[in-house]
């Protein structure tokens, strides 16, 4: 069973601080263990070793590493004044876990990412336009995101760029105006809106909040 390494990565100005954790039950809910027992007994790498790299922190936009084994937490430390209370902004992170939640929703027959999305948005089929290409639109175009919609974070001219996104009241509504400019399924565009959208659908498919 290989290691999972997990990280969070973020640009950061501060000086780089050192924080190592010898994993412990805090009542968390994750079972915990010792790297260095795992390494020195089942590979060449020593433990000495290991923490010799991390001490080194060449990785500079990393704030945090935790190593998970068969669901026990094994090494934690975290870098740049972070620790382990201070909360992180997970920024794109989400859109990972909210593609996990997406297939959970399928797996449980309560999404069909193949369904045209305005299926699963009653609230705005009066209040917008929906053009052809805009009907055939469906969450597995926003997952990949080439939606099609003009929407595109890498182009701050974008009708549809995530910060004017976030001065609209509804944020959905604001993606779901944006024209379509490029066939649904062909072109990708990173789109934060999109995932804002498909978080939407989900929510009206599952009848929760996310």
């Amino acid at each position: 069973m290989a290691l999972v390494l997990i990280t969070f990565l973020l640009s950061s100005c501060n000086e780089p601080h050192y924080i190592s954790y010898s994993p412990e039950d805090i009542g968390d809910g994750w079972k915990t263990g010792s790297i260095y027992s795992v390494l020195d007994t089942n590979s060449n790498f020593e433990s000495k070793d290991f923490v010799r790299i991390i001490e080194k922190n060449h990785f500079k936009n990393i704030h945090s590493i935790l190593i998970v084994k068969n669901g026990s937490l094994l090494f934690e430390s975290y870098f740049h004044g972070y620790t382990r209370e201070k909360e992180h902004d997970l920024r794109s992170s989400t859109k990972s876990i909210l593609s996990l939640l997406v297939g959970i929703a399928q797996d449980n027959k309560l999404l069909n990412i193949n369904d045209p999305i305005q299926t699963y948005l009653p609230e705005y089929q009066d209040s917008l336009v929906w053009s052809e290409k805009k009907k055939t639109i469906s969450s597995e175009d926003l997952l990949l995101m080439k939606s099609g919609l003009d929407s595109d974070d890498w182009d701050k001219n974008s009708p549809g760029f995530e910060l004017k996104m976030y001065k609209s009241k509804d944020w959905a509504q604001f993606i779901l105006k944006q024209a379509v400019t490029a066939d649904p399924g062909k072109s990708f565009r990173y789109s934060t809106g999109g995932t804002v959208l498909l978080g939407r659908v989900l929510s009206n498919a599952v009848k929760k909040s996310i």
